[in-house]
């Protein structure tokens, strides 16, 4: 859309418990979480979601993905990707 990723933004990252795993550790990807000055949007016994204000150009968003990769499966949980806000300019 043109948006600038000059700007932080807030971003979600999304868990969910696996399908062919009983549960997941959704206390362990809160507690990364927090190391990572993130939190808990919203959680139920299947799913976790994180949000943050974050700078997603790529090269600062590559780890943050790399991380939650990580942690999802430390966790025996999916991560399912992320999404952000767009940052409208003020013409």
């Amino acid at each position: 859309m043109g948006d600038s990723l000059e700007q932080s933004r807030h971003t979600l990252f999304f868990f969910y418990k696996r399908k062919e795993s009983e549960t997941a550790d959704f206390d362990r990807v809160s507690a990364a979480a927090e190391q990572k000055r993130l939190s808990v949007a919203g959680r139920n016994d299947d799913g976790l979601i994180i949000e943050g204000d974050l700078h997603v150009d790529p090269v600062s968003i590559a780890p943050l993905l790399e991380w939650a990769e990580d942690i999802a499966a430390e966790a025996d949980a999916l991560f399912d990707g992320w999404e952000c806000a767009v940052v409208a300019s003020k013409h």
